[in-house]
């Protein structure tokens, strides 16, 4: 494991939650009606420590803003943060090693991102830069400037070689790393754009805006390969799946989104995942487990292979604005605007092995204290919902001497979760009444899902039969036009060849006019070679002058000249 495991940062300790709170999932056991009439100051629920779920490994304290962006860095030995503070923070995990600040940005940094290597770190800012930087004391930088917009959100390829960047310009671009030059731009958004990420095989990437519009892009052929409008809000989070078969997105409507890239890209699941607007998006590297936070105050852990609620995390003192797995999975950090750090460690892993010991079990059954509304909930530190096959208790806070009263398990997160294509696990055999009670609410959300399907599947199907309505009126009416042209076409050719004929005839009357003056101006006597030929004006109009008669003439020339580059335009 990471060092930062072991041994603490001498200037950066961890920070404990307050006593009455506590970081694991508990699960209370309920005692006799007499225990319930004992003093509240002697009076304490028997608690099993769970060590399933999330535990807060690590608190940095450094930022004067709110953390907008975190990023392990791929040896877990580093972890970036961009914050308001226009300041740039990479955090050691080795006890001798003080964090690093690096200040060059001259606006808020709103995303930081490793490289896949771990050799440079990216930072985009409001001041329209990236910045690449090298994670070590001296802090050495290259500014890569092109937008003309915020930079909201960036991107690496998997090899590192390409960085994706988007901004307040409406575009994404797409840089080499290696030369720091500009390759292409990506353009198709209508507003700012929020989010983008590239797809782990490196040939597409997708981008959120406040359009409220998702876009899939071809970055070889640099086009646009699906659009995607579900959300009712501007976009702030986008997020292939490991595997690049699915795309997550998160938006101002509170919601999470996820879309099969693989069957006509239609949407697979539809979460109702927070009270406030969603921030940001991550996924664990298994792919089963989605990370949400919001700026209700809280980060969700998702498990989208089963699509259920699995932890509500409830740290922070104020919106989270930023959240992130490690590459390997095993730890995740948030930030928000408390302008704290904090690193937890997942415990998955461990999660997975008590849902198979408690699916070997089925008789062991474990009595689980819900609150019952928010007020009963007033700083806790993790709370999740139990999976209907593996009995996953929830994690709250009970303040001292308090008992919590228990809650019907099928009124537990009934909106939450939406989904298409799920199908429930099969019951156990030896499943009590609170399970079945469970199975029961789960058939009912799931028969719901259908009928909200079937019927967008009917809008779709009327949105398409307008659509062919439409088309055949297109195709009628460019028919119509076409003809209308061809009209128009052949009386401009029959308006041409009448007008070269005149112009035929012009030029013809032209020719024997100057046929005729040659002639005159060859009956003409003329003096001696070194005179001026000298020519009394005639007072008959039929005897011009010679003068007269070579104006004439050029004048004639010229006419001609011009008459003939008309015909040839022609």
């Amino acid at each position: 494991p990471p060092p930062f495991l072991k041994t603490s940062h001498a200037r950066h300790p961890p920070t404990r939650p307050p006593t009455n709170c506590f970081l694991t999932r508990q699960h209370f056991r309920i005692a006799d009606a007499k225990r319930k009439k004992m003093n509240k100051d002697k009076t304490h629920d028997t608690q099993i420590l769970d060590p399933s779920c999330p535990q807060l490994e690590r608190t940095f304290r450094g930022h004067r803003g709110c953390v907008r962006s975190v990023s392990f860095s791929p040896t877990m030995q580093q972890l970036a943060t961009g914050s308001d503070d226009m300041s740039v923070m990479v955090w050691n995990f080795k006890p001798s090693m003080r964090a690093y600040r690096y200040i060059g940005h001259k606006a808020a940094v709103n995303s930081v991102l490793f490289s896949p290597t771990g050799d440079l770190l990216a930072s985009g800012s409001t001041d329209k830069t990236i910045k690449l930087w090298i994670p070590s004391v001296q802090g050495e930088s290259t500014t890569i400037k092109g937008h003309s917009g915020s930079i909201r959100a960036l991107s690496f390829s998997s090899d590192g070689k390409r960085l994706l960047s988007a901004s307040d310009d409406k575009t994404l671009k797409l840089w080499s790393v290696n030369t720091h030059r500009f390759i292409s731009t990506l353009s198709g958004h209508t507003s700012w754009v929020r989010s983008c990420s590239v797809s782990p095989d490196g040939r597409m990437a997708a981008s959120g805006s406040d359009d409220k519009q998702v876009k899939l892009w071809d970055l070889d052929k640099r086009t646009c390969l699906a659009t995607f409008y579900d959300h009712q809000a501007p976009v702030s989070s986008v997020a292939f799946h490991p595997d690049g078969t699915c795309l997550a997105a998160s938006s101002h409507d509170s919601t999470i989104k996820i879309w099969d890239l693989r069957m006509n890209k239609e949407l697979l699941q539809h979460y109702n995942a927070h009270d406030d607007q969603v921030n940001g998006l991550s996924f664990h590297s298994s792919g089963n487990w989605l990370l949400s936070s919001s700026n209700d105050a809280t980060v969700k852990v998702w498990d989208v292979q089963e699509g259920y609620l699995a932890y509500v995390v409830t740290a922070h003192t104020g919106a989270v604005a930023a959240s992130a797995f490690s590459p390997n999975g095993e730890f995740f950090s948030t930030g928000g605007s408390d302008n704290m750090v904090m690193v937890w460690k997942s415990n998955f892993d461990k999660h997975e092995k008590l849902a198979e010991v408690s699916a070997l079990s089925p008789t062991t059954q474990v009595k689980q204290r819900l609150p019952t509304s928010k007020k009963d909930i007033k700083q806790p530190i993790v709370d999740t919902t139990a999976r209907a096959a593996k009995k996953a208790s929830p994690i709250m806070r009970q303040e001292k001497g308090e008992q919590a009263p228990v809650q019907d398990p099928t009124k537990i997160n009934r909106d939450l979760f939406e989904t298409t294509g799920f199908h429930a696990p099969p019951m156990p055999l030896h499943a009590g009444s609170d399970e079945v009670m469970e199975k029961m609410e789960h058939v009912y959300r799931q028969l719901d899902i259908v009928s909200s399907t079937m019927q967008r599947f009917q809008e779709r199907v009327t949105i398409a039969e307008d659509k062919s309505i439409m088309d055949d009126t297109f195709v009628k009416t460019v028919a119509a036009r076409q003809e209308a042209i061809e009209v128009e076409v052949k009386d401009m050719a029959k308006i041409l060849l009448e007008s070269n004929r005149r112009n035929e005839d012009i030029i013809r009357q032209m020719a024997e006019q100057m046929k005729i003056m040659q002639e005159k101006l060859q009956d003409i006597p003329r003096r001696q070679s070194n005179e001026p030929l000298e020519v009394t004006k005639a007072a008959d109009p039929e005897n011009p002058s010679n003068e007269d008669l070579e104006r004439q003439l050029h004048k004639l020339q010229e006419e001609e000249r011009n008459l003939l580059q008309e015909a040839e335009a022609m």
